[in-house]
């Protein structure tokens, strides 16, 4: 789906979110398009007491230089994950930055509830839209 297509759907889900009581939502993807609109309902859920966790984005890509979004909103209710592989090293598909990254968490090469055989790590390609490590960066800031 194309972010202009995606953002007011997801604008619906964070203010859905933020009048049903939600403390934190987790957002696992990216686009390189600034929106206003978006951006607007990420600080009614600020003013709602939410965090946002954001994943960095697949693009290999610095987000202080080149920002990817909603992760790179400048705002202190948005946690920003990158993704590492189980080494514990940056994935190689994982965008990064020194001031627009918060922390990061496995996303490449894990195991998971998805099934495909008993033994083997999930293959990036199939992992949710853009990133499940956002989930662990869920936990970390409901924590």
């Amino acid at each position: 789906m194309s972010p202009s297509k995606l953002t007011p759907d997801a604008i619906e889900a964070i203010d859905y979110a933020r009048r049903n009581g939600a403390k934190v939502i987790n957002a696992s993807f990216a686009s390189p398009e600034y929106s206003t609109a978006f951006r607007e309902a990420l600080l009614r859920a600020r003013s709602a007491g939410i965090i946002f966790v954001a994943a960095a984005g697949n693009d290999t890509s610095n987000n202080d230089v080149t920002p990817t979004y909603p992760a790179s909103y400048d705002l202190d209710n948005l946690v920003t994950v990158a993704a590492t592989t189980r080494n514990d090293v940056l994935a190689g598909l994982s965008n990064f930055g020194v001031k627009s990254v918060h922390l990061a968490a496995p996303g490449e090469g894990i195991f998971s509830t998805y099934f495909l055989d008993d033994s083997s790590p999930i293959p990036s390609s199939l992992m949710v839209p853009k990133s499940s490590f956002t989930s662990i960066g869920f936990g970390i800031s409901a924590a």
